[in-house]
């Protein structure tokens, strides 16, 4: 609970304001990857990223702040996975948490840090890495197809709600 309450601080830190914004949009985003991670194969993830749509002026205007919440299976391990993300057009970049847990260790879960970033609009190009406690970092290549959603809209400065 803790990990969520400070990734929704840090969203809450990189999002434009703009206390005039015309248009306001949150937005889902499910996505489902194939990947590679040398020396474990193969493996699919399953994620969903929540974001945030703001009108504000140039430059900053395409800056997207998004939280991911993510599972990936390999043949040897399962990873649950949480992120705080920032896009930037049709590329994007993030920081979280990750917790690994190797097959046939059941009850035994590793924590650690993760970093992605993608490049793409729809079909997107993803690169992570991650740390568990004092092991050498992984790193993870894949093609992940999203789809994002727009789940509500508001427009004008007070907010009329158009869905």
């Amino acid at each position: 609970m803790r990990t969520i309450i400070l990734l929704a601080g840090v969203l809450t830190l990189l999002m434009p304001v703009k206390s005039f914004a015309q248009l306001v949009g949150a937005y889902v985003s499910p996505g489902l990857q194939l990947g590679y991670t040398p020396g474990q194969g193969t493996s699919f993830s399953a994620q969903v990223t929540l974001g945030l749509l703001m009108e504000v002026a140039y430059p900053i205007e395409f800056l997207i702040p998004g939280i991911t919440f993510g599972k990936r299976w390999s043949e040897h391990q399962t990873m649950t996975y949480i992120d705080a993300q920032l896009s930037y057009l049709a590329l994007g970049a993030g920081v979280g948490k990750v917790w690994i847990r190797n097959k046939g260790e059941d009850g035994v879960v590793a924590a650690g840090r993760r970093f992605k970033a993608w490049g793409g609009w729809l079909l997107n190009f993803t690169f992570d890495s991650y740390r568990v406690e004092d092991n050498p970092p992984s790193y993870h290549r894949g093609i992940i197809a999203v789809l994002p959603i727009p789940i509500i809209i508001f427009v004008g400065r007070i907010g009329a709600l158009a869905i």
